[in-house]
């Protein structure tokens, strides 16, 4: 299985949302898999985030 992982411009052109709620979704992401034990991704260089998290938190299915 391949994780999708998605950043700020992906959610921005699939979703119509504004560039700071497309930024918003994913610091949320980010967020979320750091309180779920993923340190990862508490480094603020990283952008992308797995689409199955954004899916979880818009509750939207985007398909490509």
């Amino acid at each position: 299985m391949m994780i999708n992982l998605v950043n700020k411009e992906y959610v921005k052109n699939l979703t119509g949302l504004t560039d700071a709620q497309a930024k918003n979704v994913i610091r949320i992401a980010k967020k979320k898999l750091v309180n779920e034990g993923f340190d990862w991704y508490s480094n603020k260089r990283v952008g992308s985030v797995p689409l199955k998290v954004v899916e979880d938190i818009l509750g939207l299915n985007i398909k490509e």
